[in-house]
């Protein structure tokens, strides 16, 4: 008997749910433990990707960047019981459910230079804050993400106000666009194609 239930736990730990605000959180923390010879900032990177999906899948929750913006002084609660052993297991359902938050470079940027402009500025943007977040953060790699956003933040800036929307039909815009690039990977690997690219 003892063996059995052994094996039921083992195969009840190794299923995600298919709930699209609890996942994410699940897998923050499975794939956190299981990021084993990844930077700091390649985890926060990760972390942050799942909570964006998260925000993208719950319009109930407010708008998308109000949801981001909230969650600086009021995140969500993540699971504390998940041991080494059930983050082991559920990094690979993790991994398949979420196949771009934590997948190496390199990435394709967008073609278009609005979407590019959006993608990259959200990207360093998130990048710029978890580096200067952190302890014994490196004021250099925070001033290059961050100078690198300004400069994508205008270009944006300018080529989203050429197209004369109004301030919500901007908005909506710009959240499509962010989310759409979600598909291209996590703001860590996207920020480096970013920063690659030639100023101007």
């Amino acid at each position: 008997m003892p063996m059995i239930l052994s094996l039921a736990l083992a195969v009840q730990a190794a299923t995600l749910t298919s709930d699209p605000l609890q996942a994410p959180l699940i897998c923050s923390t499975a794939l956190a433990l299981t990021s084993e010879g990844k930077s700091r900032l390649f985890k926060a990177a990760t972390v942050s990707y799942l909570l964006t999906k998260r925000a993208a899948a719950n319009p109930a929750g407010g708008p998308f960047f109000q949801q981001l913006s909230s969650m600086k002084t009021n995140g969500p609660k993540f699971p504390t019981d998940i041991t080494p052993e059930m983050a082991r297991q559920l990094a690979p359902l993790c991994d398949k459910r979420y196949p771009q938050a934590r997948r190496d470079g390199p990435v394709k940027l967008p073609v278009d230079p609005l979407a590019r402009d959006a993608v990259c500025l959200f990207a360093l943007s998130t990048m710029g804050g978890a580096a200067g977040s952190m302890s014994n953060a490196d004021a250099a790699v925070t001033a290059r993400y961050n100078d690198a956003a300004k400069r994508f933040a205008a270009g944006f800036d300018t080529r989203i106000g050429e197209k004369n929307l109004a301030d919500e039909a901007a908005t909506g815009l710009a959240t499509k666009l962010v989310i759409d690039g979600l598909g291209i990977g996590n703001a860590y690997i996207v920020s480096e194609a970013c920063l690659a690219l030639p100023a101007g």
